[in-house]
């Protein structure tokens, strides 16, 4: 992980004592300091985030023999599949905005109705997903 992020020679690498970092000597006499889990957040956390990321931590390890987790989990990305729900649901959600904006500009409705309708539109989008 280290030496993937730079490409100087590291000659010591040293975990703290809550295991929260990792620190790096190097050549040029420099002391990094790296978090060894890059995801977790810095700072203090409230209970209920400790539980949320508990909660998450519990379910990666419970299905972490499904493919397409491992992929996500080992090279960051989303599946194909994934990518493409959320392609056509964007593009969905694009067709329908233009479709609204030109019944606005072609119905002759003033301003304030085309918001009023606009806004119909979102919470019907936002309660049918």
């Amino acid at each position: 992980m280290v030496e993937r992020m730079k490409k100087e020679h590291y000659s010591y690498q040293l975990f703290t004592t809550d295991s929260r970092f990792i620190l790096s000597g190097s050549d040029d006499m420099n002391i990094r300091v790296w978090k060894a889990n890059s995801s977790a957040p810095l700072g203090i956390l409230s209970n209920r985030e400790k539980e949320k990321l508990e909660y998450q931590d519990k379910i990666k390890e419970k299905f972490k023999e499904i493919p397409e987790l491992k992929t996500i989990a080992t090279h960051g990305r989303v599946p194909q599949f994934v990518y493409k729900r959320r392609y056509i649901k964007n593009e969905i959600h694009k067709t329908k905005q233009r479709r609204i904006k030109n019944v606005a500009d072609n119905s002759g409705k003033s301003p304030k109705v085309e918001k009023f309708y606009q806004n119909i539109q979102l919470k019907l989008i936002i309660k049918n997903k």
